[in-house]
């Protein structure tokens, strides 16, 4: 696990220090593919809707750099073990004077209402990892009239879309929010018939 972490840390390292420049514009960011839904689900050992409580970071000696530890209370399990509180951790944060920067990975705030897609620790920690960093929170905004859009920002990240000579060009992506009424279904019609069940 810990050969795994520490693979994990350098590429996204390496990942996060690529310059792009998009017309006069210099920005850092993350090489990746786009993760659909379908993509995500696959991919998930846990799917949540959960609010934020809390946020700690750490400067771990044995990545040399700063951790952050997120918890999250768990309001519905859409798919994994049902669990009414998880931990996330990511690399970044800020601790001891010492601030690491991993961009394109998903930032969160006390209170925030989400949707993750994340991977189960293969130890026995009980921590959660992000399954494809920023890509894999969705944000829950509840509007003036009552209802409610799902979005994710992906800022941060730059995708390797194919183009019509069937090679990659790095694209920056941005999706429009989708109202819940629709995004939940569609999740749930994902997760049925890829992981062949509602958990």
């Amino acid at each position: 696990m810990l050969k795994n972490r520490l693979g994990r840390a350098i590429l996204i390292g390496i990942a996060s220090l690529v310059l792009l420049t998009i017309g006069a514009a210099t920005a850092t960011a993350t090489v990746a593919k786009l993760m659909t839904l379908d993509r995500l689900v696959d991919r998930s050992d846990r799917i949540v809707h959960a609010t934020v409580k809390s946020q700690k970071s750490q400067f771990d000696k044995k990545y040399n750099l700063v951790t952050t530890r997120t918890t999250l209370d768990v309001s519905e399990t859409y798919w994994g073990s049902d669990k009414k509180t998880i931990v996330i951790e990511q690399f970044g944060g800020e601790a001891n004077g010492i601030k690491t920067i991993i961009a394109g990975d998903a930032k969160f705030t006390a209170g925030e209402e989400v949707i993750l897609f994340l991977k189960d620790a293969k130890d026995k920690s009980g921590l959660n990892y992000l399954t494809a960093m920023a890509q894999s929170k969705y944000t829950v905004q509840k509007q003036a009239d009552g209802t409610e859009l799902i979005w994710r920002d992906l800022e941060g990240l730059t995708f390797q879309i194919p183009n019509s000579a069937g090679k990659n060009s790095l694209q920056h992506v941005s999706e429009a929010p989708q109202p819940r009424t629709s995004f939940i279904p569609e999740m749930k019609a994902q997760i049925k018939r890829i992981k062949g069940g509602s958990k």
